[in-house]
């Protein structure tokens, strides 16, 4: 319900539904993961939430573990407060505990008020860097995919697939950077 209430503000908002679980839909991001959930010291309501997740990855070409921080959603009235710091700092404790060497996040490109703040270096907020721009492509599932005219087909994979789109996402992924590191366990589970 709160990432529901605290879209992500832009030009395109957007809204995070991680029905039917909010544990099983994060392991996409990496493993371990770690949920951090702010909340108002008087009332006991969630103030802000954040999550840190590690993932098996191509830098460079070679496998790295990294760490993606991501669904950072705090409520309007604690933005300018000292929660994000102290968030961070817990996030320093957890970091600790890791081999992670850097962490990436997305942030939308509308999303300038995340932008500003996230790269103000300001006391105890780490130092975000640019590094390029992600686009992300979309088909809406309820959008039907024309093939007729085309020489492809859509289909839905076979189990005794996966050991070849494994194969073919790993060798492709080695070229691009921070694409992650594929496993059986990551379409089995």
């Amino acid at each position: 319900e709160f990432l529901k209430e605290n879209p992500s503000p832009g030009l395109i908002q957007i809204q995070l539904d991680r029905t039917p679980s909010y544990f099983d839909s994060i392991r996409v991001e990496g493993f371990p993961s770690d949920v951090m959930i702010g909340k108002e010291t008087n009332t006991g309501k969630i103030a802000g939430v954040g999550n840190r997740s590690e993932k098996n990855c191509f830098v460079n070409g070679k496998p790295e573990q990294l760490g993606y921080l991501s669904t950072l959603r705090i409520k309007e009235e604690y933005r300018n407060s000292i929660f994000l710091v102290k968030s961070y700092n817990f996030l320093k404790e957890l970091h600790k505990k890791s081999k992670v060497k850097f962490y990436l996040t997305t942030i939308l490109k509308e999303n300038k008020l995340a932008r500003a703040i996230l790269t103000s270096k300001r006391a105890g907020l780490p130092i975000y860097e640019s590094i390029g721009f992600y686009h992300t492509y979309i088909i809406s599932k309820n959008q039907k995919i024309n093939t007729a005219n085309n020489n492809y087909s859509v289909q839905v994979a076979k189990e005794e697939e996966i050991t070849d789109i494994i194969l073919f996402l790993n060798s492709y992924g080695k070229e691009k950077q921070f694409f992650p590191i594929y496993t059986k366990e990551d379409f089995l589970n």
